[in-house]
């Protein structure tokens, strides 16, 4: 029965609370009703604006293109008024520019000023083809007096030289040097560059002709310029000198690339004719020309043949060197003395370095393992002071028969040469003591060496001083050599050894031929024999040796 309460009570209390609901949700649709009424009635607002809008549109709209209508005719009007101003303002301009006359006279420049001062800030393409008419004007202005500052007539010629200075003033440019510039350089190009007939490296005579005749022409054309302009021209005529330079220079470098086998021969030629071509410059127009580029040039040339020429005499036995060193020096003198106005930079001493060079080198690959190379050191000794007589004799012959002789023609052909003797004659002194050495070891000890050693080292010491004599100071050698013989016989021998009578006799009679294998000069040891002779016959003398000689034979 309880339960039954409770679940009555429980359901009365669902039945509330859904009647509480209803009520709520009632209340709730009324609400929203209401809002979805008020929203129909504002899209119904809507939508009649809506077509208010679009009625009003399309009436401003058809307003618009009516005014579009009226603004392009409008336009179009004022297009047409414009170009009709524009057209006369343009015509306008092209009558003042053909006004202009541009007669070829003094007056035409101010021709010139007229044409500039005509402008438009609204015809860019009137003003481009304005400048360009400036332009064809000025040419034909330039051309005109250029063709025209050749007339024969002096009088035309300077009128119109005058006109060109006015010209040059009022443009700010320079056109008589350019034209002078160009002709020479269009006629050079046309008559010795490519394979013209006129362009012959083995004729450089024309060319310089070419040169005087076109200098000639210009210094006449210049010379008028400044009579005429009453003035210093803008440029001296010494650049046209050095432009004819200039392509005389492209000339020396034609030779130089060229593979013809007298390649020397043509660039000595072109030197002859480029030294008269100088002196007739320095005659006519009192200009000394550059010498500098071509002065380089025969330098490095003789250079490279004097290398050729020692390269082929050094392919020859040593013997035959100097014979060929001698003809090779006395062309060069020769060679210097010819073109001495171009070799500033070369001397003897340039022949004289190569055989220095060489001479050195052939030296120092001896090893003296045998007597002909003692023989050939001796030989080229001698050739070497030989040849230093034979330079100063010829140049002392030069400087006799040449007025103008550089002060520099052999250098220090001369101090080269002497330094390298002097070494060499030091190695030959060192040469004669080694020989020395050998032939004193030969003579150790000497109380044991027999007549016939002693004759064999005679023989010896013979053929030693044989190898030396073609030496050209073989005395010195002689004396060299005796010298330390004498030394070792005084000290070892006759200071040494107590000789008996006979024995002492075999000794001078071994002595004696040996100073007989030498030139005649005083030997130490004549004082000691002359000390053992006093001795044996009981003389006394006042030496210092007999002294020595004395203590050992009486006082021991």
């Amino acid at each position: 029965m309880k339960d039954l309460i409770e679940k009555k009570e429980y359901i009365e209390n669902q039945i509330n609370e859904l009647k509480i609901i209803a009520d709520e949700f009632s209340k709730d649709n009324d609400i929203i009703t209401a809002k979805l009424m008020d929203t129909k009635e504002t899209h119904n607002q809507i939508l009649r604006n809506r077509n208010q809008l679009k009625v009003e549109f399309k009436e401003k709209l058809d307003k618009f293109k009516r005014l579009i209508t009226l603004v392009n005719k409008y336009k179009n009007n004022q297009k047409k008024l414009l170009c009709r101003q524009y057209e006369l303002q343009l015509e306008n301009l092209i009558n003042q520019a053909n006004q202009i006359e541009f007669k070829f006279d003094t007056n035409i420049f101010t021709d010139f000023d007229k044409l500039k001062v005509i402008n438009s800030s609204i015809f860019p393409i009137f003003d481009q083809k304005k400048n360009e008419y400036y332009e064809l004007q000025k040419r034909r202005l330039k051309e005109y007096i250029l063709m025209n500052i050749i007339n024969n007539d002096m009088g035309d010629r300077i009128y119109n030289l005058n006109l060109l200075s006015m010209y040059e003033n009022h443009f700010n440019e320079y056109v008589l040097f350019p034209y002078i510039k160009r002709k020479i350089e269009l006629k050079f190009d046309y008559h010795f560059r490519g394979n013209k007939p006129t362009n012959r490296l083995d004729k450089p005579e024309n060319m310089f002709d070419f040169f005087i005749k076109e200098l000639g022409e210009a210094y006449d054309l210049y010379d008028i310029y400044k009579v005429a302009i009453d003035k210093e021209p803008l440029f001296e005529f010494s650049q046209i000198i050095e432009l004819v330079t200039d392509l005389a220079n492209l000339k020396v470098s034609e030779i130089m690339n060229s593979r013809s086998l007298q390649k020397r021969s043509l660039l000595l030629h072109f030197v002859e004719e480029y030294d008269k071509f100088g002196q007739s410059i320095n005659q006519l127009y009192n200009y000394q020309i550059s010498i500098e580029k071509i002065c380089l040039t025969v330098t490095n040339m003789q250079i490279e043949f004097i290398d050729k020429r020692m390269n082929e005499i050094h392919q020859m036995s040593y013997v035959q060197w100097f014979k060929a060193y001698k003809e090779l020096i006395k062309e060069n003198f020769q060679f210097i003395i010819k073109y001495k106005f171009v070799l500033t930079d070369i001397t003897l001493e340039d022949t004289i370095s190569f055989i220095n060079l060489h001479s050195k080198e052939f030296i120092d690959n001896l090893r003296f393992i045998n007597r002909e190379e003692i023989r050939g050191l001796c030989l080229i000794y001698s050739n070497i002071e030989n040849l230093k007589e034979f330079i100063s004799d010829e140049e002392i012959q030069i400087r006799n028969n040449h007025v103008q002789v550089p002060d520099n023609l052999i250098g220090r052909s001369l101090e080269i040469l002497s330094s390298l003797n002097s070494d060499i004659f030091k190695l030959i002194k060192n040469l004669v003591e080694n020989d020395a050495d050998k032939l004193i070891r030969r003579l150790h000890p000497f109380n044991y060496i027999n007549d016939e050693s002693k004759r064999l080292f005679i023989i010896e010491t013979a053929r030693v001083l044989e190898d030396y004599k073609m030496c050209e100071n073989y005395n010195v050698i002689d004396n060299l050599l005796a010298d330390y013989l004498d030394a070792f016989i005084l000290e070892n021998v006759i200071l040494s050894i107590r000789f008996t009578s006979n024995d002492f006799l075999e000794f001078r009679t071994f002595y004696n031929k040996l100073k007989n294998v030498f030139l005649e000069k005083n030997w130490n040891s004549d004082e000691g024999c002359a000390a053992i002779e006093a001795l044996f016959d009981g003389r006394s003398l006042n030496t210092r040796l007999f002294v020595v000689v004395k203590r050992l034979y009486v006082d021991q």
